[in-house]
């Protein structure tokens, strides 16, 4: 089984607990496949639907990754609605600012895990 998945599947299964508006996770859009894959399989195994419930985070248009500043606004702004997110230390672009995203993931109640790239 693919490194990524296994590290996935090991962190969505420890910490993805849905309650109440709580029902989804984050991933980021160029996750790949292993990544994407093993978040709607947590997602299937709770009774929900990947295609509602598995939010695929996008950069800006004519930017070639999501920003720290963007990832940050989203869970401030959605992260109610998710129980997990599980992102990559390091982007297309370059690395991510890990202690800004976990402090917007603390203060939604949104857990995050990074994995290395």
């Amino acid at each position: 089984m693919d490194r990524d998945r296994t590290a996935a599947l090991q962190f969505l299964r420890r910490h993805f607990r849905p309650d109440g508006p709580r029902l989804g996770i984050v991933v980021l859009a160029e996750c790949g496949d292993a990544v994407e894959g093993a978040a709607a399989e947590v997602l299937r195994e709770h009774g929900l639907s990947p295609a509602r419930r598995l939010a695929r985070i996008q950069p800006r248009v004519d930017e070639p990754a999501v920003s720290s500043e963007d990832l940050a606004d989203f869970l401030e702004r959605y992260g109610h609605e998710y129980c997990a997110a599980w992102l990559p230390v390091r982007t297309v672009a370059g690395s991510l600012d890990t202690a800004a995203v976990d402090a917007a993931g603390r203060r939604s109640g949104c857990v995050t895990g990074w994995y290395g790239r």
